[in-house]
């Protein structure tokens, strides 16, 4: 399990400071949304269902950020997704999705 230190500092901020969006209240709508959407950062895989990550996202939706969403962020967009993915791997979340 995450603690909610670790998802701020480690994913939230990063994500948000490389889209360019980052401040207190997008801090706190992402946070509340994780909290609520994993049990309080236990899930990371919808229990008896498809949805996935921390904010619990369809399947389906994934795909559709990733096709019609994130190409029209800006260029600096990949390095976001990098770096918030190498820190994800540091807190071994790739280990909790396989439990």
């Amino acid at each position: 399990m995450l603690t909610a230190i670790q998802v701020l500092k480690s994913i939230v901020i990063p994500a948000l400071t490389g889209l360019g969006l980052d401040s207190t209240s997008a801090r706190q709508l992402l946070m509340g949304t994780a909290a609520h959407e994993s049990m309080g950062f236990r899930y990371l895989r919808q229990v008896n269902g498809p949805a996935e990550s921390l904010f619990q996202i369809e399947p389906a939706t994934e795909k559709d950020l990733w096709k019609n969403t994130i190409p029209g962020l800006p260029s600096r967009h990949p390095a976001m997704v990098s770096a918030v993915h190498g820190e994800m791997m540091k807190l071994g979340v790739d280990s909790i999705l396989s439990d």
